[in-house]
């Protein structure tokens, strides 16, 4: 099993889904990484890129608290 963590910003609203019978939580969260300083050249430079990582998870009872902004872990 891989795990792994996210902290990053909700892009939107938690959806209630439901597949072959399964119940769950659908969402995205964004994690911009910053580079303000090229690492071989130390010249200094602002860089930003930006992944969208989407969740799904069976813990129904969350999505009340998962809105758009909210900042997660």
């Amino acid at each position: 099993m891989l795990e792994i963590s996210i902290i990053g910003h909700v892009g939107r609203d938690a959806v209630l889904k439901n597949k072959n019978g399964q119940d769950f939580v659908a969402f995205s969260i964004a994690h911009t990484d910053r580079q303000k300083v090229d690492t071989d050249t130390g010249e200094e430079l602002r860089k930003e890129k930006t992944y969208w990582v989407s969740v799904t998870t069976r813990q129904l009872n969350l999505a009340e608290f998962i809105k758009k902004g909210t900042q997660l872990f």
